[in-house]
């Protein structure tokens, strides 16, 4: 299978759900005999592991990060930056994926969660190290404190958009919020000036 049809799966189970996708509709969707399908994949969750591989490896890519940090001015153009890479591939995802994958695949909900925490850990001090040194971030941050509280945010992210309270919002409106809020709070008044001024000539 190309990374292309890889790529086309994927966007299938992020919008109907992998419960929901049947192998059939995979089979129907790549032009190709359901006997094909299953001499490339013995099962969905084969298949499903291999998307989740596609993504770990797409969230892992350093040339994707250089050009993050070439196209920002600083620490808090990064974040703004991401919400808008996540916000268009938000809408694209319906949260009953990540809901699905946690509850009954946990082999592959595991493998993503344990990648995603410590990647994005990783970012976020990185991040914090970079704006409290560009003078934008508060100099008092416990970067240990946040970091973990941001990470555990994101590790209960498929039970947060499925709530009650949320699921009437699409993934990229709660993301927006999640990153929204993390800045507020972590910017000092320069960076509050900066981040005002950003917001207001970008669309968020």
């Amino acid at each position: 299978m190309s990374s292309e049809q890889l790529q086309a799966v994927s966007q299938l189970f992020m919008k109907y759900g992998i419960r929901n996708t049947s192998m059939d509709d995979v089979a129907r969707e790549l032009g190709v005999s359901k006997k094909t399908l299953y001499q490339w994949f013995q099962s969905k969750d084969e298949l499903l592991d291999k998307i989740i591989d596609a993504i770990i490896y797409s969230i892992h890519d350093k040339d994707c990060d250089e050009q993050l940090n070439r196209d920002s001015e600083n620490a808090i153009d990064v974040i703004l930056n991401v919400i808008t890479r996540l916000a268009e591939l938000g809408k694209h995802v319906n949260p009953i994926f990540f809901w699905e994958l946690k509850k009954y695949y946990p082999v592959q909900a595991k493998k993503l969660n344990d990648f995603r925490v410590k990647h994005i850990r990783e970012k976020i001090i990185q991040n914090l190290q970079r704006g409290i040194t560009e003078g934008v971030y508060r100099k008092n941050i416990n970067i240990e404190i946040v970091s973990f509280m941001y990470v555990n945010i994101i590790e209960h992210f498929p039970d947060l958009i499925n709530s009650e309270q949320l699921k009437k919002y699409s993934v990229d409106t709660v993301l927006r919020e999640i990153y929204l809020f993390h800045l507020h709070a972590i910017v000092n008044e320069k960076g509050r000036q900066y981040l005002r001024t950003k917001i207001n000539q970008i669309e968020l």
